[in-house]
Parts: C-alpha cells; sequence; structure tokens
C-alpha cells in the first residue's frame, strides 16, 4: 500500500490539506517535536545551574521576569500586527 492510499485513508481532504503535502507536514512536525525536546533539555540544564549558582531563593523572581518579558514581546508583536503594521525584525507584508 503506498503512502498516498494512506494518506487519504486517514482523511485530511477536509482539512483543507492535499495528499502531496502531506509528507511535508509529517516532517515538520518531526522537526517541531525534535526542536521541542531540545529545548526541554536546555532549559532542564539551565534551570539546574541557575538553582545550584544563585539558590532557589530568586527561582521565583527569575520565572516571574521571564514571565513578563514574554508577555511584553507578545504584546509589542500582536500591537504591531493588529494595527496592520510590522515589526522591524519582522516580515514585511
Amino acid at each position: 500500500m503506498g503512502s498516498r492510499a494512506v494518506v487519504s485513508r486517514i482523511g485530511l481532504r477536509p482539512f483543507g490539506i492535499e495528499t502531496e503535502h502531506a509528507g511535508l507536514i509529517g516532517l515538520s512536525a518531526l522537526f517541531l517535536l525534535l526542536l521541542q525536546l531540545g529545548d526541554m533539555m536546555v532549559v532542564n540544564v539551565a534551570e539546574t545551574l541557575f538553582v545550584k549558582r544563585v539558590g532557589p531563593t530568586y527561582l521565583s523572581l527569575a520565572y516571574a521576569a521571564q514571565g513578563l518579558l514574554l508577555l511584553g514581546a507578545l504584546n509589542y508583536v500582536g500591537a504591531a500586527r493588529a494595527v496592520g503594521g510590522h515589526c522591524k525584525w519582522g516580515v514585511k507584508r
């Protein structure tokens, strides 16, 4: 049984995905999975080293600062996109 038959049996057409793009989507999903696993390993090592060097006293402050930086970055990107503009470092439309 060929790969096209397997993909068409899965039923990706209702989602607007053509059968010839299924391999690319699968490779993209695998790439994102591997990227996320690598990110988790780096974060785990960074947290361990932070706790060993600084101590758990400042760990909650580090998480709060990380969250505030993420919130600020998302707010900037969202506001720039909402007004129809683009970020300085973004792709122009």
